[in-house]
């Protein structure tokens, strides 16, 4: 399954979990707990948030059956992540933070890494950049520590975004470039994908349209041919949004209203929101 993530083939692996899932009833919980919890995290990553619920919650119960302390932080953090894409913040923060508690508690330092990568762009989206800064940091630190380049290429996104939030795009798009690299070594076409936006985005708020729209159109078409929905919504309000700040409405409005269509049909609340934010500036400047 990881596999098929990092290289993308999302809806192979998840008809094969599927499958497997079907004829493995009878299975060990631990087989059927790590299944459960993959075909989660693929269901997430297509945007089907409802099955991604479903198998997680079935892991959960079959992971505290166990007492796998373990296993209960990894799906907790998954579940934390769904929860930050339906836009429920509150939830998020509260299954990140226990995830964190019970991986400082076994020592486990890759999912210390990770918990902090989540609560960091947690804080970066609330606004709180200190927090994001120092969050983002110390999990990339740990994650070169490890050697975890795939791991260190999400987290090195992630301080990207809080530049541009910061209003240091050149910075971003310098940090993207690394993901990017380290990236397209591993071979991982989701990753690539997401540091495309990346620099698609800095290149728009350096109001650099021509570099920003192939870019983009490059994101896009990677997340399309993934299966990334989310992805696929991400890269058309950015498209969107070049279009509009270079006076093109007529191409700007169909982007960001399929951009929304998606965000509604995900769910995803913080989506939703930018992109009405994108139609209202294309509205206003007509």
């Amino acid at each position: 399954a990881r596999f098929w993530l990092v290289r993308g083939y999302l809806t192979e692996a998840r008809a094969w979990l599927s499958r497997l899932l079907a004829a493995a009833r009878e299975a060990g919980p631990v087989a059927r707990a790590k299944a459960l919890n993959w075909a989660g995290i693929l269901a997430w990553k297509q945007g089907d948030y409802p099955a991604a619920q479903s198998c997680y919650e079935q892991c959960l119960a079959i992971r505290r059956e166990l007492d796998d302390r373990p296993g209960v932080g990894v799906v907790l953090s998954n579940q934390g992540l769904l929860a930050y894409e339906q836009g429920d913040d509150a939830a998020a923060r509260a299954l990140h933070e226990q995830s964190l508690e019970i991986d400082r508690a076994l020592g486990d330092r890759w999912g210390v890494a990770v918990s902090l990568l989540h609560l960091g762009s947690l804080a970066m989206m609330q606004g709180d950049y200190p927090a994001a800064r120092a969050s983002c940091g110390e999990s990339l630190a740990i994650f070169r520590e490890l050697g975890d380049r795939g791991h260190a290429a999400n987290a090195i996104r992630s301080l990207a975004n809080l530049r541009i939030q910061e209003g240091d795009p050149a910075s971003a798009r310098a940090l993207c470039e690394e993901s990017a690299a380290i990236c397209r070594e591993l071979g991982d076409r989701s990753g690539l994908a997401w540091a495309l936006l990346g620099l698609g985005t800095a290149a728009r708020h350096q109001d650099d349209a021509a570099a920003a729209r192939p870019l983009l159109d490059d994101a896009l078409a990677a997340f399309r041919d993934l299966g990334d929905r989310e992805g696929v919504a991400a890269a058309l309000g950015e498209l969107g949004r070049v279009a509009a700040e270079g006076n093109d409405a007529g191409s700007a409005r169909p982007l960001a209203a399929e951009s929304l269509a998606l965000y509604r049909d995900l769910g995803d609340r913080s989506g939703i929101a930018a992109t009405i934010d994108t139609l209202a500036a294309i509205a206003s400047a007509q």
